[in-house]
């Protein structure tokens, strides 16, 4: 797993356009959480330290903004994760 992590990080480093981004809009259902819990239960495959370094670089965003990851999700929030 480690390894397609710093695979990816080494894709995000280059200074090639990003080629995918996926969109996903917060549900009543998963209203209340944390934003980086959401993003552990959404990528389980990836690390924590992972997501707050794409937090960090802006490669996930909340609402169009960058995002520390703490804050609280509401119904209807738009989550941009560029890969």
């Amino acid at each position: 797993m480690k390894k397609m992590t710093k695979e990816i990080l080494e894709k995000l480093d280059d200074t090639e356009e990003i080629k995918q981004m996926k969109e996903i809009t917060i549900t009543k259902r998963e209203e209340g959480q944390r934003f980086d819990r959401f993003l552990g239960k959404y990528l389980p495959g990836a690390s924590s330290g992972f997501l707050h370094k794409m937090l960090r670089k802006k490669n996930i965003k909340l609402n169009g903004k960058k995002a520390e990851g703490r804050e609280k999700l509401s119904a209807g929030d738009l989550i941009q994760i560029f890969f």
